[in-house]
């Protein structure tokens, strides 16, 4: 899982991710910031609306035309800056208008059926062109657009209906100064949400990376685990069966190849054909001593010392019987379990046994132990040319051998005999000066 392509998936869920959180806190913030607008709005809108009503029902605005502007506000600096008025009975007729140089229009469709309903219209425009509001605007020293405000309030009867309707135009500039403090104060805590949120995201997203990214490493190694079990099963199904029928028929080799030997010894003059005898015979007699150790004989401990010369018997033998120089060096301390032993010594003899047959002539194959209390190590050194890479990648892996009447599983049956000791057996070096297999038993 922890390839590219799982990266680059990760990385777009989690771009994802984030840019739906940024986009809803956007989103948020432009919900409230029209909320907050309307309120404002209201604000000035139901103000104005209370002050049209009250003077209506006082009988203070009999007539529009006596109005001031400054006295419409009865007496209150919350609503001034009132530039134009209209007055509508009840919502069709324009009746009034301050100043004159208002322009003379109608109230739209939507808004009569609003105030008829006694429900006040409020708006705001950022940048409303005055041109459309009033004749000769240059009058009033205004600019050709400014931000307004329009308040038409709904006047009412004891019944409830709408009897007049006032539209104000109001200098909208306060307005438009909140607005802007709003949209800064929530571009601020929006910046704050994103960093603040984005940061957590991060930080959320980076562990739960991590997690994942150690869940699959766990996941890969579990499968390689389990790969090296299958292989280990079957490895062993191979073993177990050559192990099942190789007492007997080491059993039924041992008296005819004994015969054999005695026959070659008095007629035969070939010394190869004797010394295949006697290795066939050696190893048929090592084989049978592990079998019935492992089944009958009591655990011991043998010392280094026993170890060492046991080692240099096996490898005297091996030397002797394919002339080729075998040198064991070693020193040390400790004791080991006997059974234990025995299968370190089969694996010693296939591993001297390839070095012997990967060695050019006279060439000495290098055997060294090193034991102590704790650990025993023996390498084994040729000075063959290396083992191909192709062959380094499945070392212990039963393979198709390259050897005329070989079964390819020589090293992969001493990997499989070392798990069970249990001991470890890997390749050291491999290269042009020769290979080197390290055989490790702790204890």
């Amino acid at each position: 899982m922890n390839t590219p392509r799982f990266q680059k998936i990760f990385l777009l869920l989690g771009s994802s991710v984030l840019g739906i959180f940024i986009a809803a806190v956007t989103i948020g913030i432009f919900l409230f910031r029209s909320e907050v607008m309307h309120q404002i709005l209201q604000r000035d809108g139901i103000l104005l609306t209370n002050v049209a009503r009250y003077l209506h029902e006082t009988g203070e605005a009999s007539s529009l035309a006596n109005w001031d502007l400054v006295e419409l506000a009865a007496g209150s600096s919350q609503i001034e800056g009132i530039i134009a008025v209209r007055v509508f009975r009840p919502v069709e007729t324009l009746v009034e208008q301050v100043p004159d140089s208002l322009y003379a229009v109608s109230l739209a469709e939507e808004d009569r059926q609003l105030l008829q309903d006694g429900k006040p219209v409020i708006r705001y425009f950022e940048a409303y062109p005055l041109y459309s509001l009033f004749s000769g605007i240059e009058e009033f020293d205004l600019e050709e657009s400014a931000p307004l405000v329009e308040v038409i309030a709904p006047l009412l009867d004891e019944a409830g209906h709408t009897t007049a309707s006032i539209q104000y135009w109001l200098d909208g500039t306060e307005v438009s100064t909140e607005f802007a403090q709003l949209d800064r104060q929530l571009m601020f805590l929006g910046l704050i949400f994103v960093l603040g949120g984005g940061t957590l995201f991060s930080i959320v997203f980076l562990y739960a990376r991590k997690r994942l990214t150690g869940m699959a490493a766990l996941l890969t190694q579990r499968n390689e685990s389990l790969e090296r079990a299958n292989a280990d099963l079957a490895m062993a199904a191979r073993t177990s069966a050559i192990g099942s029928v190789s007492s007997h028929l080491f059993h039924g080799l041992k008296n005819p190849l004994a015969g054999l030997k005695a026959y070659l010894q008095v007629t035969a003059k070939d010394e190869e054909a004797v010394a295949i005898t006697d290795r066939m015979q050696s190893l048929i007699d090592e084989t049978l001593s592990v079998l019935r150790d492992e089944n009958t004989a009591p655990e011991t401990d043998l010392s280094f010392e026993d170890l060492m010369q046991m080692a240099g018997t096996r490898l005297d033998s091996i030397s002797s019987s394919r002339n080729h120089p075998v040198n064991l060096s070693g020193s040390g301390s400790g004791s080991y379990p006997s059974r234990k032993l025995q299968l370190v010594l089969l694996i010693l003899r296939n591993l001297v046994e390839n070095a012997v047959e990967a060695s050019p002539a006279k060439s000495p194959v290098q055997v060294e132990l090193e034991g102590s209390e704790t650990q025993l190590e023996i390498r084994v050194r040729d000075a063959g040319p290396g083992l191909p890479e192709s062959v380094k990648e499945k070392l212990f892996e039963p393979v198709i051998s390259s050897k005329s009447g070989g079964t390819g599983i020589g090293l992969a049956i001493s990997a499989t005999l070392a798990r069970h000791v249990p001991a470890t057996l890997e390749l050291v070096q491999s290269d042009t000066g020769g290979t080197t297999f390290s055989l490790k038993l702790s204890q």
